[in-house]
C-alpha cells in the first residue's frame, strides 16, 4: 500500500507536467501540420509558375524562329521576282 501512495504522490507532482506536455505536444503537431501545407501550397506555386514561364518562353522562341524563317522566304521570293526584270544575262548555276 505503501508502494501505491509513492506512486500516487509521484503522478500527483508530475501529472500537471504531463497534461501540459500533452497540450504543447498537440500545439507543435498542429503547426507542424499547417507548416507542411503551406510548404505544399507554396510547391505547387512554384511549380505552376514554372510551367507558365515554359509556355510563355517556348511560345516566344517560336514566334521568333518562325518570323525569321518568313523574313528569309520574303527575302528570297523578292531576289526571284526582281532578278529576272533587272539581270537579262544573268546565269544562274
Amino acid at each position: 500500500m505503501k508502494q501505491v501512495k509513492q506512486l500516487s504522490s509521484i503522478y500527483a507532482d508530475f501529472g500537471p507536467s504531463i497534461d501540459e506536455l500533452a497540450v504543447k505536444y498537440g500545439a507543435l503537431s498542429e503547426q507542424a501540420n499547417t507548416q507542411r501545407i503551406d510548404q505544399t501550397n507554396a510547391s505547387n506555386l512554384i511549380v505552376i509558375i514554372s510551367i507558365v514561364l515554359t509556355f510563355i518562353i517556348l511560345l516566344v522562341i517560336s514566334f521568333l524562329v518562325a518570323n525569321n524563317i518568313t523574313t528569309k522566304i520574303k527575302t528570297i521570293s523578292h531576289i526571284i521576282e526582281v532578278v529576272p526584270k533587272s539581270a537579262t544575262d544573268l546565269v544562274l548555276i
